[in-house]
């Protein structure tokens, strides 16, 4: 990979399905990945960004752009950030493991505390159908999931292990971390515990 600059303050990006994105120095440095290949590289190439499409990659830039622009958050870019994550279950997912993939510290915070926000209250089934997890993927047949819920720092630990391993499809990295959590004593920690 080749750092990449079309003119002293932009960053030429390439994604997945060839879409060629012109972006401010300023929110390109945004991510982490795009801050090292710029500093290491310094050449005007286009840096490829395989593993983001280009809906996908044109959000994070919009993200990006919004958050170079304002160094203080304000009610404002509250408001806006609300308005930006108002998107489908399968955009926001995308847009973590993207958030991942580039090292965007802020907006990968903002869409875990935006997916803990979402099933916060909910019950297994409903966290299943949003998620489209399979019965048998989030429990073992012998808990009753009528009987269980979800803490929050379980949630949290879980979907941390889940984008860490990007090499697992999503339910079987639930499948597994759950059956690992589910046997904790501490309930702080564990992922699923008895009401």
């Amino acid at each position: 990979m080749s750092a990449s600059v079309s003119n002293s303050n932009n960053v030429l990006m390439k994604s997945s399905d060839d879409g060629i994105f012109e972006v401010k120095e300023a929110a390109a440095v945004k991510s982490e990945t795009i801050k090292n290949i710029n500093d290491d590289m310094g050449t005007d190439d286009i840096i490829p960004v395989a593993e983001v499409d280009g809906s996908t990659l044109s959000m994070v830039i919009e993200w990006c752009n919004k958050h170079s622009t304002n160094s203080k958050i304000s009610e404002e870019l509250k408001k806006w950030d609300a308005e930006f994550f108002m998107k489908e279950d399968d955009e926001l997912y995308h847009l973590l493991m993207a958030a991942k993939y580039l090292c965007v510290g802020e907006l990968e915070e903002q869409l875990i505390q935006r997916l803990v926000g979402m099933i916060k209250g909910k019950k297994v089934e409903a966290i299943r159908k949003m998620f489209k997890i399979g019965k048998d993927q989030l429990l073992p047949p012998e808990v009753k999931p009528a009987r269980f819920t979800i803490t929050m720092a379980g949630l949290f630990a879980l979907i941390r292990e889940t984008i860490q391993s990007s090499s697992v499809s999503t339910a079987s990295a639930f499948e597994h971390k759950t059956s690992t959590n589910i046997t904790g004593t501490d309930s702080s920690k564990a992922l699923v515990s008895n009401d």
